[in-house]
């Protein structure tokens, strides 16, 4: 698969975020998403892209303004929630990047409450 378009990053950086172990969260526009990993997400869609080098992103197509809240439940769990406001029919993209040293742990994922799967994506 062809590497992914990481253009235009230069977003503003959310406070929600409780863990450590998350570098960055910051919100894009759709097309960062290169069309030969994945069709245009739909509303609720969350991938996880991880590289060869290892690294690891999440991308959440939800509604703007939303709540994201990454959390370490122990060692081996991390708890990722995503909660709408449920107001509108503006959708972004919401991107997390997380730090390499945490290969080994659980990844759940919340949408307002419920939750949910996740698309994981590799790329060469």
């Amino acid at each position: 698969m062809k590497k992914l378009s990481m253009l235009l990053l230069s977003l503003t950086l959310l406070s929600a975020c409780s863990s450590n172990k998350v570098s960055e969260i910051s919100e894009s526009s759709v097309d960062i998403l290169s069309e030969s990993l994945t069709e245009k997400p739909e509303h609720g869609d969350i991938f996880l892209i991880q590289n060869e080098a290892g690294e690891r992103i999440i991308y959440a197509y939800i509604e703007k303004d939303s709540e994201v809240d990454v959390e370490e439940a122990d060692d081996s769990v991390m708890n990722i929630r995503f909660d709408e406001p449920e107001e509108s029919d503006d959708f972004i993209l919401y991107t997390i990047a997380l730090e390499n040293d945490i290969e080994n742990q659980t990844l759940n994922f919340y949408l307002n409450g419920e939750e949910t799967s996740v698309e994981v994506i590799y790329e060469s």
